[in-house]
C-alpha cells in the first residue's frame, strides 16, 4: 500500500460499511462508481462477512488495516490504481474509524473515496504556462508598442502611408495572437479538431441559411467592434437596416419594441450580459435570430448558447470581410 499523499483533485461522493467487533456488515451506503467497484465489486449484505465484499487482489491488506483499527487505532490508507478498461490513474483512500460505545469498542467505520490524478492536467498547464510565456507577450508588447503614437516623434502630421504601415504592422501582430489563442485553447480543451471551425464559409452559410435579415441589430458594448461590424454588413447588405447599440438594455428595449430579424450579440458586458439578454428573448419570445459574436473560446459557453434554438452560430469576434461574405452571399 502506498501510503504517500498523491497529487489529486475530485473527490467522489464518499462510500462507508459499518463492521461489527466480529469484521461482519452491519450498515451500508456504497456508490457503485466504477473505480469503487474495483474494490468493493459487490455491493455488501447486512451480516456478510465484509471481507468477502472486498475484491480478492485486496483482502489481504483491507484485512490488515482492520485488524490495526480493531486494536483502537483510527487509520487511513492511499492505493494508487489504474482503471483496468479507461486505464485512467486513481487513487482509492480508505479510512477505518473505531466506534466507542460507553467507553467499549463496538463498530468499525470504513469510508471509500476516490480521486481523480491530475498528472496530465499538471503537465498540460505547464505547457500553457511556457508557451504563454513564450509566445503570447512578444506580440502583446508589439502591439501595446506599435499603437503608441509616442514612440513616432517624426510623425507630427496624420501622414497616410505612415498611418497604413502602423496599422498593417499591428494587423500582422494581431494575427500572431491570434494564432497563439488558438493553441493555448487547443492546450486546455484538448480538442485536436479545434480549428475554429466557424470560420469555415460551408458552415457560415448553413448558419446563415433561412434567416431573414432585412432588419439587423448589433450588440456590442466595445462601440469600434460595433462600427467594425456595421461597416462590413453594409458592404454586402446595403439596402437592409442596420442599428447598433453598445447599451445592451437600450438594445433590449428597442428589440421588444421594433423585432428586428436578426442580432449580432456579445457576451461580456456590463448591465445585462449576453445571457440575461438571451434569456430576456426568451422570456418575451420574441421571434429573432442571433449570432452570437464573441471573444469567449470557451466550449461550454458555445454549447450553451446553441441550446437556445434562436441562437444560429457562435463567431469568433470581431466578425471579417470573408465571414458576412460567406454569410450573406
Amino acid at each position: 500500500m502506498n501510503q504517500q499523499a498523491s497529487l489529486n483533485v475530485d473527490y467522489t461522493e464518499n462510500s462507508f460499511v459499518l463492521i461489527n467487533t466480529n469484521k461482519e456488515v452491519i450498515f451500508f451506503k456504497v456508490d457503485q462508481t466504477q473505480e469503487i467497484e474495483i474494490y468493493l465489486p459487490h455491493q455488501p449484505v447486512t451480516g456478510q462477512p465484509v471481507l468477502d465484499c472486498i475484491s480478492i487482489s485486496y483482502k489481504h491488506d483491507f484485512n490488515e488495516v482492520l485488524d490495526r483499527a480493531l486494536a483502537g487505532e483510527s487509520i487511513t490508507f492511499r492505493d494508487e490504481m489504474t482503471h483496468r478498461l479507461t486505464e485512467r490513474p486513481f487513487v482509492i483512500i480508505i479510512t477505518c474509524t473505531p466506534i466507542y460505545i460507553a467507553g467499549e469498542l463496538s463498530y468499525i467505520n470504513c469510508t471509500f473515496a476516490t480521486m481523480k490524478r491530475v498528472t496530465d492536467i499538471v503537465r498540460k498547464f505547464d505547457d500553457y504556462s511556457k508557451f504563454a510565456s513564450h509566445e503570447l507577450r512578444p506580440p502583446i508588447t508589439n502591439i501595446l508598442s506599435l499603437s503608441n503614437l509616442q514612440n513616432y516623434p517624426k510623425m507630427k502630421t496624420y501622414d497616410v502611408d505612415r498611418i497604413r504601415f502602423l496599422l498593417n504592422d499591428i494587423y500582422e501582430q494581431a494575427e500572431k495572437l491570434d494564432n497563439v489563442i488558438m493553441v493555448l485553447n487547443g492546450l486546455i480543451n484538448d480538442n485536436e479538431e479545434n480549428k475554429q471551425q466557424q470560420e469555415i464559409p460551408a458552415q457560415l452559410q448553413k448558419a446563415a441559411s433561412g434567416i431573414v435579415n432585412r432588419h439587423i441589430v448589433l450588440v456590442d458594448d466595445e462601440p469600434i467592434v460595433n462600427r467594425l461590424h456595421q461597416m462590413l454588413l453594409k458592404k454586402y447588405q446595403q439596402d437592409r437596416t442596420i442599428i447598433d447599440f453598445a447599451d445592451p438594455t437600450l438594445a433590449m428595449e428597442y428589440v421588444i419594441s421594433n423585432k428586428p430579424d436578426l442580432i449580432f450579440l456579445d457576451l461580456n458586458m456590463p448591465k445585462i450580459n449576453g445571457w440575461e439578454f438571451l434569456k430576456l428573448i426568451e422570456d418575451n419570445r420574441i421571434k429573432v435570430s442571433v449570432i452570437i459574436v464573441s471573444s469567449s473560446i470557451d466550449e461550454h459557453e458555445k454549447a450553451k448558447a446553441k441550446a437556445y434554438p434562436f441562437v444560429k452560430d457562435f463567431l469568433s469576434k470581431p466578425l471579417t470581410s470573408e465571414n458576412i461574405s460567406a454569410m450573406f452571399s
